[in-house]
């Protein structure tokens, strides 16, 4: 009995992401959540500004690797811009300044190549805004997956997930739904 509920696990569960099996080897954009940062205005003013980190990561199982450790990715964020605040009035060249340092960093906490390339948006940017986010294992709310980054143009480049057949999903057997239920008192 249970060698045939392993079978039918397996069964069940390889048509579900087989494009992302396939996908090992396409850049994966994904958009963190936005992180609040002590900064310097162009006047020499301390403050507090927003920024949104966006990541390029190597494949997809480069998801769960980076959203699993997203406790420890927002620090080594803050950490960086607390011991060194953002300079605003040359905000370019601050971002450039930190890249290779936090891409270092970032490769100790996911895993060496895991992380391709970093880009830093000031502002607060919504979770998904300008690019069509993808449901893809180990994203999240605060670590999303996208289809491609907000500023690129739409070029058929994009991360591509087959489109499911509607005819053959309602044909695939679902799993059981499961309740819970609570005997009254």
């Amino acid at each position: 009995m249970r060698k045939l509920f392993a079978a039918v696990s397996i069964v069940l569960t390889l048509p579900v992401f087989p494009a992302a099996a396939q996908m090992q080897d396409v850049t994966v954009p994904v958009q963190l959540r936005s992180i609040t940062v002590p900064a310097i205005s162009s006047k020499g003013k301390e403050g507090r500004t927003s920024l949104t980190p966006y990541l390029e990561l190597t494949s997809v199982a480069g998801v769960k690797a980076v959203c699993g450790k997203m406790a420890d990715i927002s620090k080594a964020f803050t950490d960086d811009f607390a011991k060194d605040p953002v300079q605003l009035g040359v905000f370019a060249a601050d971002i450039l300044a930190r890249r290779t340092r936090i891409l270092d960093t970032l490769g100790l906490i996911a895993g060496a190549g895991v992380v391709k390339e970093m880009h830093i948006v000031a502002g607060t940017k919504a979770r998904g805004a300008g690019a069509e986010m993808v449901d893809l294992p180990g994203g999240t709310v605060s670590c999303q997956p996208l289809k491609r980054l907000p500023w690129e143009k739409l070029t058929g480049d994009e991360l591509q997930l087959p489109t499911p057949d509607p005819a053959k999903a309602a044909a695939e057997p679902k799993p059981a739904e499961t309740a819970s239920v609570q005997a009254p008192m």
